[in-house]
């Protein structure tokens, strides 16, 4: 009879131990079930946000623009979408920026998703006197002519093509803390003029003249190695002044 009930009751222990695995692993099962639905569920509302926001904003510029041209008078023409930093200028908009999207004069809203960013728009020189057409060579480095004497244009680069600093005589050839040292006093850039010459004319142009190297000045960027450009305002022996090519 002991023998009977000890038996019993390791066989209700043993029932009692595997119905508790099973109920734990039906448990992890829905947990784990319950995790998985609530991410897809969680990508699925994140996603829906995004396209709310997205649309909102869209509305938003959409009445903007309705309300300058209807109460401002501004044209399609003239619409601005020129941020504070002055990326995405419109030369046609008028000078009271009345016709601003996101100036108090204007629609006096804040820019929104795509509108927030400034869009380069690069091309090709159309020839002596053009200050405004910004290249972009093959190493990345955006260049822009700031005056002309001549046919010899003066340089202004830019490392992501809306901060061009002001003034020629920015872009740096020979740091002045010694850290270029073995660069010689007059630095060969011929690859670099031949990669500004292929972006100002269109195509593979030789270059006319030479890159003049000035002495010391306040500068903007710097001419790395590989011939694109980054930030730099520290000093400098030789800066990067005039360049023509042969197409202008």
């Amino acid at each position: 009879m002991n023998h009977f009930s000890q038996n019993h009751e390791r066989g209700n222990i043993l029932f009692l131990i595997l119905l508790a695995v099973v109920l734990f692993a039906a448990l992890s099962y829905a947990v784990t079930s319950s995790m998985r639905g609530g991410g897809k569920n969680g990508l699925e509302e994140t996603a829906k946000l995004d396209s709310a926001i997205s649309d909102n904003c869209t509305a938003l510029i959409e009445n903007s623009i309705d309300r300058l041209k209807l109460g401002n008078g501004c044209s399609s023409d003239q619409i601005s979408y020129e941020l504070s930093s002055g990326g995405n200028a419109n030369p046609d908009a008028p000078l009271d920026k009345s016709c601003h999207l996101f100036h108090p004069n204007g629609g006096d809203v804040t820019p929104c998703g795509p509108y927030a960013s400034v869009t380069v728009t690069t091309g090709i020189i159309t020839g002596p006197g053009d200050t405004s057409t910004i290249v972009l060579t093959t190493s990345g480095a955006y260049l822009r002519c700031d005056s002309w004497v001549s046919t010899s244009c003066f340089l202004l680069g830019s490392a992501d093509g809306v901060s061009f600093g002001g003034g020629q005589g920015k872009l740096c050839i020979r740091k002045g803390d010694g850290s270029d040292s073995g660069r010689a006093t007059n630095f060969d850039a011929t690859t670099f003029q031949d990669e500004f010459c292929a972006a100002a004319c269109g195509a593979p142009d030789s270059v006319n003249g030479y890159l003049n190297n000035a002495p010391s000045g306040t500068v903007s960027h710097y001419l790395e190695n590989d011939n694109s450009l980054s930030v730099y305002t520290g000093a400098c022996t030789r800066v990067a002044r005039v360049l023509s090519c042969n197409c202008f």
